[in-house]
């Protein structure tokens, strides 16, 4: 089942209308995901002593959703080192979930997608670290509709032999957006 934490700034104008666009994406094609900008509440409306009560709430509610979540779609904008830092914790979460149980990385993969509304290069931290980059809204329509359609099998087909290596496919789904270093 496809669960996806949506990391993203929304500090200004141009970064709301970037992440509400993702989020009506997400909406059209009915994924299960969570956008700390309208499920938690943002906390910047309320006063400081109000934001330093309700800010480990907010945090311990990202921490969970982050937990829950198979994908991690990361809004890279240059402006906010937030949405990295949430790609590193995801990460970490992962490697803490290895050390915890008896199943290796492979059986709890998680996969991390960045998104950048602009044509630009990932550092080399960020490209060795995700297993896709989405550059701008068409990119963005593309990867919805592939994952939409290929994330899981449809009713019915559980049982084919075509649907039984969710790994491969999903993979295969990431590799088509490896744009590291556009050239769009």
């Amino acid at each position: 089942m496809l669960k996806i934490y949506l990391a993203g700034p929304f500090f200004n104008d141009k970064q709301i209308a970037i992440i509400e666009a993702i989020e009506n994406e997400f909406d059209k094609y009915g994924f299960d995901y969570f956008s700390p900008r309208t499920d938690s509440g943002v906390i910047s409306h309320l006063s400081l002593e109000g934001r330093t009560k309700e800010s480990k709430n907010f945090y311990d509610r990202n921490v969970d959703e982050m937990i829950k979540a198979n994908v991690i779609f990361a809004i890279v904008d240059g402006q906010d080192a937030s949405p990295v830092y949430e790609m590193g914790y995801f990460r970490a979460l992962t490697d803490h979930f290895v050390y915890k149980t008896e199943k290796g990385s492979k059986d709890l993969k998680r996969y991390s997608v960045a998104y950048t509304n602009e044509n630009f290069g990932l550092d080399i931290m960020l490209k060795e670290s995700v297993d896709a980059h989405v550059v701008c809204e068409p990119d963005l329509r593309s990867f919805c509709g592939i994952m939409a359609g290929n994330w899981d099998a449809p009713v019915g087909k559980e049982g084919l032999p075509e649907w039984q290596d969710n790994q491969a496919r999903r993979e295969k789904i990431f590799s088509q957006f490896q744009n590291f270093n556009s050239d769009k």
